[in-house]
């Protein structure tokens, strides 16, 4: 498995507010316009719908090696707005829409960054695919490569990295100046002789007259319950007009006083401060942390004072995925890996239903490292089976728990690729003996079936799974049922039946 890298800069640029016609209207995505801070529930349950929803296919319709932008699907755009909408209610400003006229933009830049494998909002006229509009695309938005879709949402309110440390790419989503976003996107594509990172621009150059803060000043994390998971290790405090040249920070947690850096002062999307406080995360307990700003000029109040309280979130692991290795004929070479995870990355333990009726065809073993199952075919696998299904308990050092079925699909073999007829038997019938058999189909090209009993020499040809032999005596015989096709290595069974 390839690791995936992240990297992103962030736009020290002026606010540029984008002339739209009159009767424009944007695109705005479904689902709440605030979220209740004060009210636990609320806030855990606005999380669990945003962050457990399923992201929709991208549809990317580009390639990367042709310099072909292409879009996404506007489920999967519409579902990155939902992302930064849902940061800024909890941050306490109003939704942004979505304006589709930068997303060829967007596209154009995120390609750029897709192709150079390295992130600039200045790319030169001699980067790979470059254009004029992909040069807007990486001037005007927020960039990210090794990620993509909502995941670089995430990414940019993180703004981890030494390059970061004013937390650009948040104070852009945070703004209250933001009006509109729009987004290009790229996923990770492989070949045989080179990795195309995923990619993603988030055009933000669309802005507005300041609109009003729930808080007056915008925090992340903000006051109030906020979900452990999206609270990261740089936190920022944003006030319009405000000075914070001289500014000090305390943070007090419910041992008492938190060490705490302060990373930036920075006037970036407004007058701000940057600081690490050096929290210890609970995964049992809700816990509160005082954040108290001093020496701040030019505001109405030197001081501001907020409570943060950060509320665990203990999902259970889960199948994150099935890769099964051969085909229905592999036999003994067959395997397949079902990998595990969890979203807290907590520890877990996987237990399987021993008494399962398709652990007679396979072996099971855990990995060293306790988050996937290997399972490699015994002897006895059907290989008229299509399908495998193992129940499984995962449970995870909280003791947050899931159940669910690992489902092995096995494909057929290539068309090149033959089978050892299975299963032969034979019968008497009227017309003499039938011989018939089983065989995994592969398509419309025909196989060729010889079948030839010993010691009465006698055989037939067919390319159906039975044929019929005139004249056989009673007795037991040696049946070879041999199986060919043009390009194809022959394969063949043998069985002793009787013929009564």
């Amino acid at each position: 498995m390839i690791a995936r890298r992240t990297l992103s800069l962030s736009l020290a640029l002026a606010i540029v507010v984008v002339a739209l016609p009159a009767d424009y209207q944007p695109v705005r995505a479904s689902g709440p316009a605030s979220i209740d801070i004060t009210n636990r529930q609320a806030v855990l349950d606005a999380y669990a719908l945003e962050f457990g929803r399923v992201e929709p296919e991208m549809g990317f319709t580009g390639n990367i090696a042709t310099c072909t932008p292409g879009t996404t699907s506007s489920a999967f755009q519409l579902s990155v707005l939902q992302r930064v909408n849902w940061y800024r209610m909890m941050a306490g400003l109003p939704n942004v829409g979505y304006n589709s006229t930068h997303h060829a933009a967007a596209q154009a830049g995120t390609l750029i960054s897709a192709a150079e494998g390295a992130l600039t909002h200045t790319p030169s006229a001699n980067a790979r695919c470059y254009t004029s509009l992909g040069y807007t695309g990486t001037s005007s938005s927020n960039l990210a490569l090794g990620l993509s879709g909502t995941k670089a949402i995430d990414a940019y309110i993180d703004d981890e990295g030494d390059n970061n440390t004013f937390v650009g790419h948040r104070r852009w989503i945070l703004s209250r100046e933001l009006r509109n976003v729009a987004t290009g996107d790229s996923p990770q594509i492989s070949t045989p002789t080179k990795t195309y990172w995923a990619s993603n621009a988030l055009f933000v150059f669309d802005t507005q007259n300041p609109v009003s803060a729930r808080d007056g000043g915008v925090a992340w994390p903000p006051p109030g319950y906020v979900p452990a998971p999206s609270v990261y290790a740089r936190w920022s405090y944003v006030l319009l007009g405000a000075d914070f040249t001289n500014a000090q920070v305390v943070v007090t947690g419910p041992d008492g006083p938190v060490s705490t850096s302060i990373q930036s002062r920075s006037d970036f999307m407004g007058p701000g401060i940057v600081f690490t406080p050096n929290i210890v995360r609970s995964r049992v307990a809700d816990k509160t942390y005082t954040v108290v700003i001093s020496g701040i000029t030019g505001a109405p109040s030197s001081t501001v004072t907020y409570s943060t309280t950060l509320v665990p979130i203990n999902s259970a692991p889960s199948l994150a995925s099935v890769d099964v290795n051969g085909h229905r004929c592999s036999g003994t070479a067959l395997f397949f890996t079902a990998q595990f995870a969890d979203r807290e990355n907590d520890g877990f333990t996987i237990k399987w239903d021993t008494s399962a009726r398709d652990l007679r065809y396979f072996t099971v073993m855990p990995s060293v490292s306790e988050k996937s199952l290997f399972f490699s075919a015994k002897s006895t696998l059907d290989p008229m089976r299509e399908s495998f299904t193992f129940p499984i308990i995962i449970t995870d050092q909280y003791g947050a728990t899931s159940s669910s079925n690992v489902v092995a699909n096995i494909p057929s073999p290539r068309s090149t690729t033959l089978c050892a007829p299975r299963s032969p038997v034979v019968k008497r019938t009227r017309s003499g003996t039938k011989v018939s058999w089983q065989t995994v189909p592969l398509g419309a090209k025909a196989t060729k079936f010889v079948v030839k009993l010993s010691p009465s020499g006698k055989t037939c040809t067919t390319r159906s799974t039975s044929c019929s032999i005139a004249g056989l005596k009673k007795g037991t015989y040696n049946v070879t049922i041999t199986a060919s096709r043009k390009g194809s290595t022959t394969v063949s069974t043998t069985k002793r039946l009787t013929v009564k």
